[in-house]
């Protein structure tokens, strides 16, 4: 079964400061991570997407970048109060 390491497990950061978080998978099959965003018990939003090494649909204030075949990076360089959440990534294959 595939295994999926999102880390760090837990982060906090105050606004201004940097962000960075990985995604990892390490199984080829899969080339697609999605990174979303939960706030408040609402539904998961999309940040964006990673789709081999290209970043797709990246919300406003961050970055996505690696290889989806194998760890994708979710980052930002200035956090804000409203980045505030719950974070996941997901993988997937090709359609």
């Amino acid at each position: 079964s595939l295994s999926v390491q999102q880390s760090p497990r837990h982060l906090t950061k105050r606004p201004g400061n940097t962000l960075k978080m990985t995604c990892s998978h390490h199984d080829r099959n899969y080339d697609k991570i999605y990174w979303y965003r939960q706030t408040d018990g609402q539904k998961l939003q999309l940040i964006g997407f990673l789709s081999f090494k290209q970043a797709l649909d990246v919300a406003e204030n961050f970055n996505i970048s690696g290889d989806a075949e194998d760890e994708g990076f979710l980052g930002s360089l200035a956090v804000r109060v409203e980045d505030t959440g719950l974070y996941y990534c997901a993988v997937s294959k090709a359609q």
